[in-house]
């Protein structure tokens, strides 16, 4: 029995190829280690961390050890067919190989980073079917179960081949437009309507792109659905009317550049204003200065009139009304305004602040004061505040005072009795004292 057992092992296990096979994988686990060994190291002594990003860094020193494995690996395999010897061994461990360097991979360039582990364990099941020679079969059992009709032919294999392929297109295309919503950002001379307006047109294309592709990989003929597709897209024009024309409308908001992110504009027609703080494909956010934000639709934007405080220039002129008293001194009061402007930091020296005389109001003389900001993103309740104190401060110093309301009444044609009887109920009564 020893001597049969002793001819199996001769014959099965240590022949010719099999110890090359393994002698192969451990001469490439030692040559992957010690290569990549050396290149961490030479990294570091040369400085050339410095030279890269830190999560390039990062990933090459996860994936470096089982990308040379891997490919020593598979060259241990080629080397095995080159020279007609068996390869079941070196082929199998170098699918495992490849299983893992995909692993780190994901796992340390976190691609998938709220799926990591199942996705491993999805890549890591294939495998060992695959080495057990399992997979074909399973790939023969979900073709088989389908649905055929006429020249349409959908199985399970198919579906589970599109949803994969649709996942993967749609994380490139999200991953892809981010990637270029970033570098835009950072090239000075392209307006942040244009970002936007680029962005958005590459994420819809790539988008739509992903959904043909998953469509087709399915054995769907696209074709069959032109005139179905023409009689929906009828029904939604019709269902998605206001929808449709926000798009639209935000398309032309960020190709004519009337309004664009940062701008100052007014709102509720001039009582607050804000500042537009994102352009979306339906609506343009607006914050205001209490920290509330307006999600307004696009075509509001397009139909009616906006005021936009810095389309062309960030210099605003702001009004302040102010009342004094019939005895004044105009041409004083017209100087200690002007004099109360100069203190303040945000007021413009050019174009210069103006005091004018408005009006003979009802109660005394208006004045307004008019000076010139280019800051409106910073509010107007600040600097209104500075200078109405300095106003004030002035004033008091003056002896300036500012008017109260008078109403004045008068009784024409009332009788003695009516006369007494209106006064005895406008007069308050005062309690004695006790």
């Amino acid at each position: 029995m020893f001597s049969s057992y002793l001819g199996y092992l001769t014959k099965e296990i240590l022949t010719f190829s099999n110890l090359l096979q393994t002698s192969g994988t451990f001469i490439g686990l030692a040559l992957a280690y010690l290569i990549s060994y050396l290149l961490h190291q030479t990294r570091a002594k040369r400085m050339l961390v410095k030279l890269t990003s830190p999560h390039l860094n990062l990933v090459i020193d996860a994936i470096a050890f089982p990308f040379f494995w891997c490919l020593f690996q598979w060259t241990v395999v080629a080397a095995c067919q080159e020279f007609s010897l068996e390869d079941k061994i070196s082929a199998t461990i170098a699918q495992f190989a490849t299983a893992w360097l995909a692993v780190r991979f994901l796992t340390t360039f976190k691609a998938f980073s709220h799926s990591t582990w199942s996705l491993s364990i999805v890549i890591f099941l294939i495998t060992t079917l695959n080495a057990l020679g399992l997979l074909h079969r399973l790939v023969e059992i979900t073709e088989n179960f389908s649905l055929t009709t006429g020249g349409l032919h959908i199985s399970l294999l198919s579906l589970f081949k599109a949803g994969l392929l649709f996942f993967v297109l749609i994380w490139s295309t999200l991953k892809v437009s981010h990637w270029v919503e970033v570098r835009l950002k950072k090239v000075a001379n392209v307006e942040p309507n244009i970002q936007v307006l680029f962005n958005k047109l590459i994420r819809v294309f790539l988008i739509a792109f992903s959904v043909l592709i998953g469509l087709s990989a399915t054995g769907l003929d696209l074709s069959a659905f032109a005139v179905f597709g023409g009689a929906v897209g009828v029904g939604i024009g019709f269902g998605l009317q206001k929808v449709i024309s926000n798009l639209i409308c935000g398309i032309i908001l960020l190709v004519d550049r009337s309004i664009k992110p940062g701008d100052v504009i007014a709102l509720d027609e001039g009582k607050t204003y804000g500042v537009i703080n994102k352009l979306g494909a339906r609506f343009v956010s607006v914050r205001t200065r209490s920290g509330k934000e307006h999600l307004i639709p696009n075509e509001e934007f397009i139909i009616n009139k906006t005021e936009n405080w810095t389309f062309s220039d960030s210099c605003i002129r702001v009004d302040i009304p102010i009342q004094t008293t019939f005895t004044s001194d105009p041409e004083l009061i017209l100087q200690l305004l002007l004099d109360s402007t100069l203190s303040v930091k945000r007021v413009l020296k050019s174009p210069s602040p103006t005091a004018k005389l408005r009006a003979f109001g009802d109660y005394g003389l208006e004045f307004e004061v008019r000076i010139w900001i280019d800051d409106p993103q910073n509010g107007l309740s600040e600097l209104e505040n500075d200078i109405l104190m300095n106003v004030l401060k002035k004033f008091k110093e003056h002896n300036i005072e500012i008017p109260f309301p008078a109403t004045d009444i008068r009784i024409l044609n009332l009788s003695e009795k009516a006369r007494s009887s209106f006064f005895d109920y406008a007069t308050p009564t005062i309690p004695e004292k006790i």
